[in-house]
Protein backbone atom coordinates (compact mmCIF):
# COMPACT_ATOMS: atom_id res chain seq x y z
CA UNK A 1 0.00 0.00 0.00
CA UNK A 2 2.42 2.74 1.18
CA UNK A 3 4.20 1.91 -2.52
CA UNK A 4 1.36 2.54 -4.39
CA UNK A 5 0.78 5.48 -2.51
CA UNK A 6 4.36 6.45 -2.98
CA UNK A 7 3.88 6.16 -6.65
CA UNK A 8 0.86 8.80 -6.34
CA UNK A 9 3.07 11.03 -4.39
CA UNK A 10 1.02 11.07 -1.53
CA UNK A 11 0.95 9.07 1.72
CA UNK A 12 -1.52 7.26 4.35
CA UNK A 13 -1.01 10.69 6.89
CA UNK A 14 -2.15 13.31 3.71
CA UNK A 15 -5.11 11.16 2.90
CA UNK A 16 -5.74 10.89 6.74
CA UNK A 17 -5.74 14.91 6.90
CA UNK A 18 -7.23 15.43 3.64
CA UNK A 19 -10.42 13.58 4.70
CA UNK A 20 -10.27 15.34 8.25
CA UNK A 21 -9.93 18.31 6.69
CA UNK A 22 -12.89 18.43 4.73
CA UNK A 23 -15.15 16.16 6.85
CA UNK A 24 -14.39 19.03 9.35
CA UNK A 25 -15.36 21.80 6.91
CA UNK A 26 -18.33 19.81 6.24
CA UNK A 27 -19.31 19.41 9.92
CA UNK A 28 -18.53 22.89 10.38
CA UNK A 29 -20.69 24.84 7.57
CA UNK A 30 -23.52 22.08 8.04
CA UNK A 31 -24.11 21.80 11.82
CA UNK A 32 -23.39 23.67 15.30
CA UNK A 33 -22.07 20.83 16.48
CA UNK A 34 -19.39 21.62 19.17
CA UNK A 35 -15.74 22.21 18.26
CA UNK A 36 -14.47 19.59 20.54
CA UNK A 37 -17.25 17.17 19.04
CA UNK A 38 -16.16 17.38 16.15
CA UNK A 39 -12.57 16.60 16.92
CA UNK A 40 -13.39 13.62 18.68
CA UNK A 41 -15.36 12.18 16.11
CA UNK A 42 -12.27 12.96 13.95
CA UNK A 43 -9.90 11.40 16.10
CA UNK A 44 -7.73 14.15 17.15
CA UNK A 45 -6.54 13.83 20.65
CA UNK A 46 -8.28 17.04 21.95
CA UNK A 47 -10.03 20.09 20.48
CA UNK A 48 -6.68 21.77 20.28
CA UNK A 49 -4.89 19.50 18.44
CA UNK A 50 -7.71 19.76 15.87
CA UNK A 51 -7.36 23.45 16.01
CA UNK A 52 -3.92 23.61 15.27
CA UNK A 53 -4.70 20.80 12.26
CA UNK A 54 -6.92 22.88 11.00
CA UNK A 55 -5.73 26.45 10.79
CA UNK A 56 -2.05 24.69 9.51
CA UNK A 57 -4.10 23.50 6.56
CA UNK A 58 -6.34 26.35 5.99
CA UNK A 59 -5.10 29.99 7.60
CA UNK A 60 -7.98 29.88 9.74
CA UNK A 61 -9.74 28.81 13.25
CA UNK A 62 -12.49 26.14 13.18
CA UNK A 63 -14.53 28.79 14.80
CA UNK A 64 -13.23 31.98 12.30
CA UNK A 65 -14.41 29.03 9.32
CA UNK A 66 -17.76 28.65 10.78
CA UNK A 67 -18.37 32.14 10.95
CA UNK A 68 -17.25 32.85 7.57
CA UNK A 69 -19.44 30.16 6.09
Amino acid sequence: MQRRLADRNTSLRELLGSFRLETSRALLSESDRPVGDIARNLGYSDSTAFWRAFKTRTGMTPHGYRKRV
